[in-house]
């Protein structure tokens, strides 16, 4: 029996028609060898190869060789600078913007004799903050603090606010007619 066996019959995978081929059975399988017994060793005819194989390659599997340009060490640290840079800038433009030049709101707590106060809530549950009495959002002025008496005179309304740092703030105040 020989190693060659025909090719199948019926349509093949490749789009040639089965039978012999032209060029007729492989080497070594029935037929002369065209061009000669093989050399000895992987090299035919006492050739050398054009290259030394590297020792850390394996067999068949290309060695990777680094192409893209030298490192940059300095780079990310010089990157990450100009990040936190622009953040913080657009902080600063962000304050800037918002700012509309008036000093921040003051609550009642910080007020003193003379002041006056806008109620922002409602006459049962009060919110009040500082406000210039020229302005026509005051509706009451400070007389007086009555944070160590605890209580004000009769003809004052009382405004007492609690759980700040230093204690309740209690004040006396009047209306404010505009």
């Amino acid at each position: 029996m020989s190693a060659y066996s025909p090719p199948p019959q019926g349509p093949t995978p490749y789009g040639h028609q089965p039978g012999p081929t032209p060029y007729g059975p492989p080497a070594g399988h029935g037929g002369p060898a065209p061009y000669g017994p093989p050399a000895a060793g992987p090299f035919f005819h006492g050739q050398q190869p054009a290259y030394a194989p590297s020792p850390f390659q394996q067999s068949g599997v290309p060695m990777f060789t680094p192409t893209g340009p030298a490192r940059r060490p300095w780079l990310r640290p010089l990157i990450a600078l100009g990040v936190v840079i622009v953040v913080l800038a657009g902080f600063w433009v962000l304050s800037m913007v918002s700012d509309d030049g008036k000093p921040p709101e003051r609550d009642a707590r910080d007020a003193v004799a003379g002041d006056c106060l806008d109620n922002r809530g409602t006459h049962a549950d009060p919110v009040l903050f500082t406000v210039a009495c020229s302005d026509t959002k005051a509706d009451y002025k400070v007389m007086f603090s009555a944070t160590r008496q605890g209580k004000c005179p009769p003809e004052f309304d009382e405004y007492t606010e609690r759980g700040s740092r230093l204690g309740d703030t209690t004040l006396c105040l009047t209306p404010v007619h505009h």
